[in-house]
């Protein structure tokens, strides 16, 4: 299920997960089961990826212009 509010798609966690303009431009975007978001894409072909450890740090990203971050974290956090 989802929500639609005016030109924005929410999911059942009120995530926003696409919008879109007059013009065409759009943007859509996924997240993981903890509601962490994992990727984002746009209508002009950027897109981030991202990547989370258990403790929910943000240990992955990549994006279309070549810019990746690998961060890796002890256990203890």
């Amino acid at each position: 299920p989802v929500t639609i509010k005016g030109n924005v798609i929410y999911d059942t966690n009120d995530n926003l997960i696409y919008y879109e303009d007059s013009n065409g431009y759009w943007e859509k975007s996924e997240y993981d089961t903890n509601g962490n978001k994992i990727y984002v894409e746009n209508s002009d072909g950027y897109w981030v990826k991202y990547e989370y450890d258990a403790n929910v740090n943000r240990i992955y990203y990549e994006n279309s212009t070549g810019h990746i971050e690998d961060r890796r974290y002890e256990e203890s956090n």
